[in-house]
């Protein structure tokens, strides 16, 4: 068994040596240039075919970059154009409510003075009550009046309007005008 195996490795040895002796030949015999030429070009050919598909990825990977930044830039643009809106909208708000304000201090005036007074109230029931059932209470008497004008007079009446609008109203007496 020993000198079978042995026998077997020599002879896949021989083998070996014979290949290697044959490749030897084979680089060593005599080539034409023209089959060396064209052997170089296809493998330089081939380079530069491998070199032309990495640019042409590169240049699409800048060209994916560019198109993410320019589309993150449409986005921060939207976003910077809708908050310049808000806050345009917050100030025509805020103007028109300077304008009211100014509006009903005018009338004010030219109706005479009303002077309103915040009742902070005592206790949790008062606070719970809308300003309807105030100036109710205060018609009826019930409660202290939070406005402070004239004193009621015959020509004092109650109003209640469907679009929200109530309260006491005082008709002065050097204008016979309703308010």
């Amino acid at each position: 068994m020993v000198v079978e195996e042995e026998a077997e490795r020599a002879r896949k040895r021989e083998l070996r040596e014979q290949e290697f002796l044959r490749e030897q030949a084979f680089l060593a015999r005599k080539r034409s240039t023209r089959l060396i030429q064209k052997e170089e070009d296809k493998k330089h050919q081939k380079e530069r075919e491998e070199e032309m598909a990495k640019i042409k990825e590169e240049e699409e990977a800048r060209e994916k970059e560019k198109q993410r930044l320019k589309r993150l830039e449409q986005e921060r643009e939207a976003r910077l154009a809708l908050r310049e809106q808000r806050i345009r909208e917050r100030e025509e708000r805020i103007q028109q409510r300077e304008e009211e304000k100014r509006r009903a201090a005018e009338e004010a005036e030219r109706f005479g003075n009303i002077e309103i007074s915040v009742n902070i109230p005592e206790s949790p029931s008062v606070a719970k009550r809308t300003a309807r059932q105030q100036a109710l209470d205060e018609l009826n008497g019930s409660s202290k009046p939070s406005v402070t004008a004239q004193p009621q007079t015959d020509e004092t009446w109650f109003f209640d309007c469907i679009c929200g609008k109530h309260g006491i109203n005082y008709v002065l007496s050097s204008h016979k005008t309703f308010v």
